[in-house]
């Protein structure tokens, strides 16, 4: 009975151990024939917040001032938002608006069970603009460990210039501001002008 008990725990285990392995096998982006393929997978937020942190703070001068971040293509607003607070006040999203400021960049994301790796290619702020006003860009896998335990960086590793490319840039689209009714006050009747707002 005992041994009946234990091969139910040991089988009950490889069924929870095999579904995390599924949940966390995934890559960015889409490889025909490898991994799934989603920057919204909860894993991989994560695994970004914590790349694009350690790169940032590793290269980015604190008086440096604000910079942009270009995000997987297809991430949702609510993963954004969780990549962004994670970077603090200084992170802005990129739009048409922000592009004039130095750019992170997220490429490649590689995810495996509890380890993980990601490239990002930031700006090499001491080299100055280039004379088309381009940055010099370099390449940098960060590797990771954790899994469904909280992400860690284990290695931080820089490429030569020129080896990992930017990928193309993922503009946030900006919302108009709604406008509120209660900036303007509703007409009498149909035709009436405006009213006064009150004071």
């Amino acid at each position: 009975m005992r041994a009946q008990s234990r091969l139910g725990w040991i089988l009950a285990g490889g069924t929870i151990l095999a579904s995390l392995g599924c949940v966390g096998y995934s890559s960015y982006p889409k490889v025909e024939g490898g991994a799934p393929s989603s920057p919204n997978f909860i894993h991989m937020r994560p695994v970004i917040a914590e790349s694009l942190k350690a790169v940032i703070e590793k290269y980015h001068p604190q008086d440096a001032g604000p910079y942009a971040v270009n995000l997987p293509i297809g991430i949702t607003e609510t993963g954004r938002d969780e990549v962004m607070k994670a970077l603090g006040a200084q992170a802005m999203d990129l739009t048409p608006r922000t592009e004039h400021l130095p750019i992170y960049h997220v490429g490649r994301v590689w995810v495996r069970g509890a380890d993980a790796k990601v490239d990002i290619v930031r700006p090499i702020l001491e080299l100055g603009r280039l004379p088309g006003g381009q940055p010099t860009y370099q390449g940098v896998t960060v590797w990771l460990d954790g899994g469904i335990n909280n992400w860690w960086v284990e290695m931080i590793q820089p490429w030569s210039i020129g080896v990992v490319e930017p990928p193309e840039l993922h503009y946030v689209v900006e919302h108009p501001p709604e406008e509120s009714s209660r900036d303007q006050a509703a007409p009498a009747e149909a035709g009436a002008p405006p009213q006064e707002p009150r004071e």
